[in-house]
């Protein structure tokens, strides 16, 4: 009966506790509702203030219209408002001061949002029908229509960013509008609109900066503040009473438990005093075994068992065949099968599994044995660990340093020795701080041991001195070792010579930064120092950049090689270097072409003086191959910010501004101007134009007769390309021809008019004119594939012979020297089609090229012929070209006859054939064919005479 009294005990300890804990649960579980329900009261309250403000940013920066959103967002602030005013303690003065402070600022907020609203809506009216506006103005051909343009874009700028500099520019171009005369009334409604939408958008930027001045969060972050401390107090109150309530029952229970606690106690004594021995031996972590003086088992415990886990039962009992068993598993042991009374015996003994026991036996007086063994494997790994480390300390490539906690070396290693040229006996005990190089500032250092001090390890770079002297870079890593007491015991550092590494990394940088030849800054590097020099503050100083390219360096490079011409690029380099000034960059851009970066000017006038001495510096003669060598230079000007605003319209612009200085005569210098960029503007959309023109059917094919002036027949004809462009109405082919050939668009072109040139040819044919077609080639539509197997084939598809062919092409293309150009030319010309020389005169004029190239035609320029009516040096250019002509047995053709007078001049010198405007300007296929009718009608009936030309 007294033991089920004492049962009760613990149940009636456990209903009071569960009571308790059902009592103060649900106390807390109101408080916690009501706390939850407020965290998301301030939630909402916090996402809702953030929709309302990136509303107003939008609204303000012209990115939003419909207010829908900021309207919802309020009456949801407001209606959560309304919810915060139910849950606020009345008794809590603190929060009711910040609530009030909390809707205060949301009613100026609210303030704000109709004003805004209202402003937005106003400036944006006034945008809409500022433009319109404009428009009509500029339609009436009224006065500032720059002005009026600039200020619209300003003002937009203004309504999306909204910042000073924006507003700065916005007045200033409005003063520059006010200043103007008002010659209408559109332009002052004008005036007046553009003010009062500045003065709309200036009032709706203020609002909003005030808006988002209201600094709403902070109070309802202190609000939730005050709830979780009002949420805190109440638990702790629940607590406090929970625990009272929990001492008394255990009170009322301890009384109970004491006398049961006294019963249990003695009954307990009795089983301990049974166990005691059993659990000091289970208990030991050593394994353990007793026998007797019969060799019999007494105890053991169970890491006795695993310690040998193959012994079976009767081998564990008796300690003969226990013996046995040692001896014939273990793979080492010094066990002895007798001992002497209190005779201990300590040995070791190795397992086959790689286990390593620390074994002692010992005899009881009655002759039994007392047997213990002692796992010692970890420490034995440890032993061959440190045996291991001590070897990599020993032959590490890697330097390794100890210091104990007061900052003194304890331990170096021999790469330590090798690396700094201190032995170890020079080091031990002394401060690390004598390897310093001196090269690092107390900053640094101070930042190494915070590091070391926070995180345990600092790793990084650094320089350091070795005995003799020298300072080298290290890549040192630093380590903190604690103690059990997470006390500092030492410091263990290894470092390696990084020397080798960072001249590796230099040269790479090198490689990748500056010019192999030169050993300029490259490309990257020199955008890299404009970019930066572009990211500097505003200054009142000019940047300039000049583009400048070496003039007639090809002739360098053909003359005497690809050698000679790299001398000259570094010789090059070299003057220019010594004739810029200190804060000057300049690289090598590429081939012939070098940048100077000019980064504080104080006029435009000095980037003209800088150049000027580069043009003299390249103008003066180079020692090339035992040879003066004379070249120059054409420089290309951009300033900035005057010219452009980025990088890469500044460089443009310079490129733009050089090839301006190429064509006005090279070795000279042309600043960037507005009518470059609208001719690059034009040359681009040009581009574009001719890249569609083909296939919308602009282009046509003219023809110019070509004559006899021996018989007045024609004898020929040359195809000339027409493009008669729907807006520009008819473009010349000196502005499309050559933009053609730098896109690749000359193959497809050139084979329409060699296509459309032969179909007319076999036409007129076919009509009783027999007459050679004179086709232009570029030396373009080699690299594209023209070739002249699909040429003779597109003869033979028309019924006409290769002779009825010319191809004409430019001294520019036999200037390459090239085989390929040559087995090209030859591969027409053993077909039967004859090469023509046009404009020639005027190019590189060689009798090399004329002796290599199959050439059968010389058309003389239209220069020479047309200063064969007045006193100079062109009749004896002509005659010196006939001469040739003869002489190599070529058919000479004078282009450009315009007078009776250059007829009768190149008839006398001997020229075979003659076109020009004095018999026809070139003509459309139909009109020719007019034109070769009546002109041969003429002949046959002896009316033609030069006089009479029509």
């Amino acid at each position: 009966m007294r033991r089920h009294w004492i049962w009760l005990i613990p149940l009636l300890f456990l209903a009071g506790l569960l009571l308790i804990a059902l009592l103060f649960q649900q106390n807390r579980s109101v408080y916690q509702q009501q706390y939850q329900f407020a965290v998301q009261l301030f939630n909402q309250l916090r996402e809702l203030d953030a929709v309302s403000d990136r509303e107003i940013v939008q609204i303000a920066h012209a990115r939003g219209r419909n207010y829908d959103h900021l309207a919802q967002a309020r009456q949801q602030i407001y209606l959560a408002q309304q919810a915060l005013e139910q849950w606020a303690e009345l008794d809590d003065p603190v929060t009711q001061t910040l609530l009030s402070s909390y809707f205060t600022l949301q009613e100026h907020k609210e303030a704000l949002v109709l004003d805004i609203q209202h402003y937005a809506a106003l400036s944006r009216n006034g945008l809409l029908y500022l433009p319109q506006l404009n428009a009509e103005l500029s339609a009436q051909g009224v006065i500032g229509e720059a002005q009026r343009y600039q200020l619209l874009s300003a003002l937009y700028r203004f309504h999306l960013f909204g910042d000073l500099a924006s507003l700065h520019e916005v007045q200033r171009h409005l003063a520059d509008l006010q200043a103007l005369p008002v010659t209408s009334a559109a332009l002052a409604d004008f005036k007046h609109h553009a003010e009062r939408n500045l003065s709309h958008l200036a009032r709706l930027s203020q609002d909003v900066q005030a808006y988002l001045l209201i600094e709403s969060r902070p109070v309802l972050d202190a609000l939730e503040q005050q709830k979780q401390i009002y949420y805190a107090e109440r638990v702790a109150l629940l607590e406090r009473r929970a625990r009272i309530m929990v001492g008394l029952t255990l009170l009322l229970v301890l009384g109970l438990a004491l006398a049961g606690y006294r019963w249990q106690l003695s009954s307990q004594q009795s089983r301990l005093a049974r166990q005691r021995l059993e659990t000091a031996v289970s208990g030991l972590s050593e394994a353990f075994a007793l026998f007797d003086g019969q060799g019999r088992l007494v105890l053991c415990n169970q890491a006795w068992q695993r310690t040998y886990p193959w012994m079976n039962e009767q081998e564990r009992r008796d300690w003969s065949r226990c013996y046995a068993s040692l001896q014939r598993y273990l793979k080492a042991s010094g066990c002895r099968a007798y001992l002497k009374p209190q005779e201990v015996h300590q040995f070791l003994e190795e397992t086959y599994d790689g286990r390593w026991l620390q074994a002692s036996d010992s005899g009881t007086p009655e002759g039994g044995r007392v047997c213990v063994r002692t796992d010692i494997s970890g420490i034995q790994q440890s032993r061959q660990e440190l045996r291991t480390v001590a070897a990599v300390f020993e032959n590490c490539n890697e330097a390794i340093m100890v210091v104990d906690a007061a900052v003194r070396i304890t331990l170096v290693n021999p790469a330590f020795e090798r690396i700094t040229g201190y032995a170890a006996a020079e080091v031990l005990g002394q401060n690390p701080h004598l390897l310093a190089s001196g090269r690092h500032d107390r900053a640094f250092y101070r930042q190494l041991w915070l590091a070391l001090l926070e995180d345990g390890q600092w790793s990084g770079e650094i320089w350091n001195r070795r005995r003799n002297g020298e300072i080298y870079p290290q890549h040192l890593s630093i380590t903190t070792l604690r103690n059990a007491a997470d006390q500092v015991h030492e410091y263990v550092a290894v470092f390696t010579d990084i020397t080798q590494h960072k001249k590796h990394e230099e040269q790479i940088k090198r490689q990748a930064y500056y010019d192999a030849l030169t050993q300029l800054p490259n490309r990257i590097l020199l955008i890299d120092r404009l970019e930066q020099a572009l990211a500097q503050p505003q200054r009142h100083r000019l940047l300039a950049l000049c583009f400048i390219d070496l003039d007639r360096f090809k002739n360098v490079n053909d003359t005497l090689g690809h050698e000679a011409g790299d001398q000259l690029l570094v010789q090059v380099a070299a003057r220019f270097t010594a004739c810029l000034p200190a804060s000057a960059t300049l690289a090598r851009f590429g081939g012939d072409e070098y940048v100077v970066l000019l980064p504080e000017l104080h006029s435009a006038q000095e980037a003209t003086l800088i150049a000027e001495q580069m043009i003299a510096c390249a103008s003066e003669p180079f020692v090339l191959a035992e040879r003066d060598i004379q070249i120059g230079c054409s420089i290309g000007i951009a300033l900035y910010p005057n010219d452009a605003q980025d990088a890469d319209s500044l460089m443009r612009n310079a490129d733009l501004a050089m090839y301006q200085a190429k064509q006005a005569g090279r070795n000279c210098l042309r600043f960037f101007t507005q009518r470059l960029q609208r001719e690059a503007d034009y040359l681009m959309q040009l581009e574009q134009d001719l890249r569609l023109a083909l296939a919308a059917g602009q282009f046509s094919v003219h023809y110019q007769p070509q004559i006899s002036s021996h018989t007045g027949r024609v004898e020929g004809v040359e195809a000339l390309l027409r493009w008669q462009h729907p807006q520009r109405g008819w473009i010349s082919p000196v502005d499309f021809i050559g933009l053609a050939e730098d896109t690749g668009l000359i193959g497809e072109l050139g084979w329409w008019v060699l296509e459309q040139s032969v179909r007319d040819l076999a036409r007129w044919r076919q009509q009783g004119h027999a007459l050679r077609l004179a086709v232009n080639v570029s030396g373009r539509q080699k690299q594209l594939g023209l070739q002249a197997a699909s040429v003779l084939a597109l003869l033979a598809r028309h019924g006409l012979e290769a002779s009825d062919l010319v191809i004409e092409i430019t001294e520019s293309l036999l200037m390459e020297r090239d085989d390929d150009t040559q087995a090209w030319l030859e591969a027409f010309t053993t077909q039967g089609i004859r090469l023509a020389i046009d404009d020639f005169g005027t190019g590189y004029s060689s009798l090399s090229y004329l002796k290599r190239f199959p050439i059968s035609v010389l058309k003389i320029d239209r220069e020479f012929i047309r200063d064969l009516g007045e006193a100079g040096e062109a009749q004896s250019l002509v005659e010196a070209i006939v001469a040739l002509g003869r002489s190599l047995g070529l058919k000479l053709v004078a282009e450009g006859v315009e007078t009776a007078t250059q007829l009768s001049r190149v008839q006398a010198l001997g020229c075979d054939q003659v076109q020009g405007y004095y018999y026809a300007r070139p003509l459309p296929a139909d009109e020719l064919l007019f034109w070769m009718t009546r002109h041969q009608q003429d002949i046959q009936a002896g009316l033609y005479s030069p006089d009479e030309k029509d």
